[in-house]
């Protein structure tokens, strides 16, 4: 069990294409995306999901500054994650990383919700 998080997120149940995140996989998962980054623009990924995303946001990003931390990922598309945030008013954000610095507010894509019911609203409405 991951004592970076809060206990109660642990007995998540989350909706189908969701798993709670696992740490154990991140650093092969972003050894694969930094290659391809690599490959593309000649610059490395993140060592971490959260550092990714930072490096990912321009000044103006509406989560850059926030502490952000993994907590679920899609099993469709990895590139999709949950974090859980230091925002106290939205806690939630939903994040697709491009794995690419962006120099526009509006990427990487992000969604942040009140609670999980909302993100959990969302997820079975698209399904």
């Amino acid at each position: 069990m991951r004592s970076d998080l809060p206990p109660e997120l642990h007995a998540i149940q989350w909706p189908p294409g969701w798993k709670e995140f696992d740490p154990t996989h991140e650093s092969a998962e972003i050894e694969c995306a930094s290659y391809m980054e690599c490959l593309v623009t000649k610059q490395l990924a993140a060592n971490t999901y959260a550092d990714e995303l930072d490096r990912e946001m321009c000044a103006s990003h509406k989560l850059k500054g926030r502490k952000a931390t993994p907590i679920a990922q899609s099993t469709v598309d990895p590139d999709d994650l949950l974090f859980l945030t230091d925002d106290p008013t939205e806690p939630f954000a939903f994040v697709h990383l491009t794995w690419h610095v962006e120099t526009r507010p509006d990427f990487p894509y992000a969604k942040t919700y009140k609670s999980l019911d909302d993100f959990f609203a969302d997820c079975f409405q698209d399904s």
